[in-house]
């Protein structure tokens, strides 16, 4: 993966990453909720506000603002790796055809892999109507993929906080839009 740098000051990242191959492997809400309890875990340990985010069967978006100096990288290891681990044990038990399918030659090593390789794609927002368009963006993907007619019926997103201030699986603040 290559260098990634720190999040300038006053910014929100968004990151968007990928399941294998692109493989709809999120589609089980058993993994969902690890995933959600992955990026609570991260979000404490350093220290980030999720602005917006979005689970789909075969990626997932994240807007969020640290608090502190942050790398883009450090973010997605501290998700990813964790997360990967507990879904691969779950996947074995639950869906063995999946879990096998996942199973990679690299080198001279066997591996199962989770997550798409890479650092998947990031970017800095700054400015308000930029976070806007994000956060929207990020809130109709369910839509836009046909998975449901309206965003609030995504049980993985935030959309429903900024619609109507409902509890999210995963807890948001308000952005600050300035």
């Amino acid at each position: 993966m290559p260098k990634v740098p720190y999040v300038p000051d006053n910014a929100a990242l968004f990151l968007t990453f990928s399941c294998l191959d692109r493989r709809h492997l999120l589609r089980d809400a058993a993994l969902c909720e690890l995933l959600v309890q992955s990026i609570l875990t991260s979000r404490r340990r350093l220290n980030y506000s999720v602005w917006a985010y979005v689970i789909m069967p075969n990626h997932v978006h994240l807007l969020l603002q640290s608090r502190t100096p942050i790398n883009a990288g450090s973010v997605l290891r501290s998700i990813k790796q964790p997360f990967s681990h507990r879904a691969l044990e779950y996947m074995r038990s639950y869906h063995p055809k999946a879990h096998q399918r996942l199973l990679r030659i690299e080198g001279s090593r066997q591996v199962r892999r989770f997550w798409h390789p890479g650092g998947g794609y990031f970017s800095w927002i700054i400015g308000g109507s930029r976070l806007r368009t994000v956060i929207t963006y990020v809130n109709a993907n369910p839509v836009r993929r046909g998975l449901v007619s309206d965003p609030l019926d995504w049980p993985w997103s935030s959309a429903g906080f900024y619609d109507a201030g409902k509890p999210c699986r995963l807890v948001v603040q308000w952005p600050d839009f300035s």
